[in-house]
């Protein structure tokens, strides 16, 4: 899940009214605990993950056998579109660049080779260049998108990829860091990352996930944690959407352009 610092609480919060409503449907919750410092794309999601969220990509790439799509959230921030949701190229605020054309020569930042907003939207985005596709002069795994942003500010990158949650988040914790940065271009939407849990999880048990979710998402007493998280609502898991994910990857090997380079 999205887990900035400033976050906590309000994920706590949400988690903690999710297991309240499962226990009382009977389900044994007891031993469910939050795990903050969960990495942002785990070796696996496994048997023993119960309720949280994926990229998607590593979803299609790496997991298919290993989780169940619950539902797919719908976010207040610019970018998102229903359950869609995109990623920006950021560069520094004072950086002459015009166009994603200009950054030949750049350093660019990704949080992780099987991150869908960090290298698969952007990798696509900048294979449609063709011929005026830039050419780095390096590539910097950063391990997350925080991560991604502390760099550039510190000019160890020049462009990095950011989902606009994540950046609609960074904007409205750390304000005054956020102005340090401007969006250059931006990529096409893809499916929120969704909410699932393991694959080990009964059918009937999944249901009621389902419709736990649902009543925390139109519960009044948790509005104030929906608007510090940005959730608007949510819609079932469309999975043709999510199965093409993977095929923008097919699509960017097409074009000549299977790594970012």
């Amino acid at each position: 899940m999205y887990n900035f610092a400033e976050m906590k609480e309000a994920n706590v919060r949400l988690l903690s009214s999710l297991q309240e409503r499962m226990r009382a449907r009977e389900f044994d919750v007891s031993d469910i605990i939050y795990r903050p410092d969960s990495p942002p794309i785990p070796e696996t999601t496994g048997q023993s993950v119960y309720f949280t969220q994926v990229c998607g990509f590593p979803l299609m790439k790496c997991f298919r056998d290993q989780y169940r799509l619950l539902a797919a959230p719908i976010y207040s921030f610019e970018g998102c579109i229903g359950a869609t949701h995109r990623a920006f190229f950021l560069v520094r605020s004072e950086s002459s660049a015009v166009t994603l054309a200009d950054m030949s020569g750049a350093t660019f930042g990704c949080n992780s080779l099987l991150s869908n907003s960090g290298m698969n939207l952007p990798r696509l985005s900048l294979a449609q260049l063709k011929d005026r596709r830039p050419q780095f002069s390096a590539i910097k795994i950063t391990g997350n998108h925080s991560a991604s942003l502390d760099e550039l500010a510190a000019g160890n990158i020049d462009l990095c990829s950011i989902d606009c949650v994540t950046w609609g988040l960074f904007q409205s914790f750390r304000p005054d860091a956020a102005r340090r940065f401007r969006i250059l271009e931006e990529t096409s939407l893809s499916p929120t990352i969704p909410f699932v849990t393991s694959a080990e999880t009964s059918d009937a048990e999944a249901a009621s996930l389902v419709e736990v979710l649902h009543d925390v998402m139109n519960d009044p007493a948790l509005q104030e944690t929906r608007n510090i998280l940005g959730l608007l609502g949510l819609e079932p898991p469309d999975m043709v959407a999510y199965k093409m994910i993977s095929e923008l990857e097919v699509e960017a090997t097409r074009l000549g352009y299977a790594n970012i380079v």
